[in-house]
């Protein structure tokens, strides 16, 4: 099924003809065990892993087993049993094994996924959505795209979107607006006849992108900085309002998770303390970029997101000469 279009196996009802016919099971003994086995025996035998959902059903005094299996878009999967290994793909009522080129155009087909959202991720353009002047200076930019985008199909539909406008709104904006576009919806913090200083922006073809403009820390004195913290909660809160767009609109599954801090040529980067605390450090990087991160269940994040980007936000320290970043950061977040 996952080599397929997904599905849902249903355990309890008896079948004529491919039709139920009658419910089968009036209670499923510790249900909770039997859910943990299942999941268990999916995750031991399944490669590369799937998540499959089990949940239990009540119907007219019966109890139905529903184990939802989703459409993959990080397979072909494999499944092992009785020491063999196969590749298969369900067809109606009954499975075959994948040929020499459905695997092919199946493992091919992954990776021209992910070089077509790669393609759009390296033209990103936050200008592009907006007729009015963006903040100056370094910017940083995040984007949480669904593996399953091809360019052309919509995910998420702006008129929708509009109607819980407010789940694009970051914390720290401290309130917003918002105005369509030729790619979808942005919201933005301030007045309309402001320069742009940060945005969240919902496009109807999957992605949804957040950027915001730094401001200096030494407000217009010969040296520019800015803190290196606010790159990690940047991320951390830019995940988190991303997801919760897609989870409104029941979109879940794998995604790929993409974000850069960029135009850092000529500033230093002050690591703690206060605003004169500490000694800056000179960079060597224009620009600093992590991803693509490959997520492989949305709903499996924490609240902070910080298990996925953890490992990559060094990248800004080592390129301001330091070993790594500080742990206390991510702490702060949970």
């Amino acid at each position: 099924m996952a080599n397929a279009s997904g599905g849902i196996i249903l355990y309890g009802i008896d079948e004529v003809d491919g039709c139920a016919s009658s419910l089968t099971t009036e209670s499923i003994p510790d249900s909770d065990q039997v859910i943990r086995r299942l999941a268990q025996i999916s995750q031991d035998n399944i490669e590369p892993a799937l998540r499959v959902s089990f949940s239990v059903i009540d119907v007219s005094g019966y109890q139905v087993l529903a184990a939802e299996v989703p459409q993959s878009f990080s397979g072909p999967h494999r499944f092992k049993f009785n020491e063999k290994q196969r590749f298969v793909r369900r067809y109606d009522r009954h499975i075959a094994d994948l040929t020499y080129d459905q695997l092919r155009a199946a493992f091919g087909g992954a990776e021209s996924r992910l070089a077509r959202i790669e393609s759009w991720w390296k033209v990103v353009d936050a200008s592009a959505y907006f007729a009015r002047q963006l903040r100056p200076g370094p910017s940083m930019v995040s984007a949480l795209v669904p593996t399953a985008y091809d360019g052309r199909t919509s995910f998420l539909d702006p008129k929708r979107v509009e109607q819980n406008w407010s789940d694009l709104m970051m914390t720290s904006f401290g309130g917003g607006s918002r105005s369509f576009n030729y790619h979808g919806l942005s919201v933005f913090p301030g007045a309309r006849n402001e320069p742009v200083r940060a945005f969240t922006q919902a496009e109807r073809f999957g992605p949804v992108l957040t950027w915001w403009s730094v401001e200096d820390l030494r407000q217009g004195r010969d040296e520019k900085w800015f803190h290196g913290a606010w790159y990690v909660r940047f991320l951390s809160e830019s995940l988190r309002t991303q997801r919760r767009v897609f989870e409104r609109h029941g979109i879940g599954g794998s995604f790929f998770f993409f974000s850069k801090f960029q135009g850092l040529q000529g500033w230093k980067m002050i690591e703690d303390g206060g605003i004169f605390a500490g000694d800056p450090s000179d960079g060597t990087a224009d620009c600093v970029e992590i991803g693509p991160i490959f997520i492989d269940d949305v709903h499996d994040i924490s609240t902070s997101g910080t298990e996925v980007f953890t490992d990559h936000v060094d990248r800004l320290w080592q390129a301001y000469g330091q070993a790594s970043c500080p742990q206390r950061y991510f702490e702060a977040l949970e």
